[in-house]
């Protein structure tokens, strides 16, 4: 792509996504650890006090989720994970203002096999504490949380037993789907047959 006057490449601002290109979005994986009937929940350090969250963090460039599941639990919270974890919600994240951003975080269901929980060793230092929390004491960590809510409103619901997949927010607001007429979508398929 060239500037139309120029015939030089667009300038671009750091982070900015160049017209008519797709952005991919960052992945982040997180753990809803279990340690016998207690949850892991980490406070971070950032700018807000009392940002209470599972553990977790981005998945790097060749890793599979997987692997970046096993090594940001470890680097959180000193614990080594056991088993296969599996697939618990997925939350959309986007935002609009500013520079566009767009993530897919995904929280698994885990457990822990050894490790110490006070060993801290978070690389990036952005956590404070972690901590084993019954599910009620979870619920008001999380309930009172400085942390966004897209990063507590679905743990929130899976804890109380809402088993819903997927979880979509931009600007921090929950996003719905477009509603579709079932008898627009039937028609839409016979048109395309």
């Amino acid at each position: 792509m060239t500037n139309a006057n120029t015939g030089s490449p667009p300038v671009l601002v750091s982070g900015e996504v160049p017209p008519g290109r797709m952005c991919a979005p960052a992945q982040v994986v997180v753990g809803i650890l279990r340690v016998d009937d207690r949850l892991l929940l980490v406070r971070r350090q950032r700018d807000r006090p009392n940002a209470w969250t599972p553990p977790g963090g981005v998945v790097h460039a060749g890793e599979l989720v997987t692997e970046a599941l096993t090594r940001q639990i470890r680097e959180k919270t000193g614990l080594r994970l056991a088993g296969m974890p599996q697939l618990a919600f997925t939350v959309n994240t986007a935002t609009s203002t500013g520079t566009p951003t767009s993530m897919l975080a995904m929280y698994f269901d885990c457990y822990p096999c050894a490790g110490v929980l006070n060993h801290v060793h978070d690389p990036g230092g952005g956590i404070a504490e972690a901590r084993l929390a019954t599910t009620s004491e979870a619920i008001g960590l999380l309930a009172g949380s400085s942390a966004d809510r897209a990063e507590t409103e679905p743990v929130l619901a899976y804890l109380s037993g809402n088993l819903r997949p997927l979880w979509c927010y931009r600007n921090d607001e929950p996003a719905t789907p477009p509603e579709h007429d079932l008898a627009d979508v039937i028609a839409t398929r016979g048109a395309d047959q």
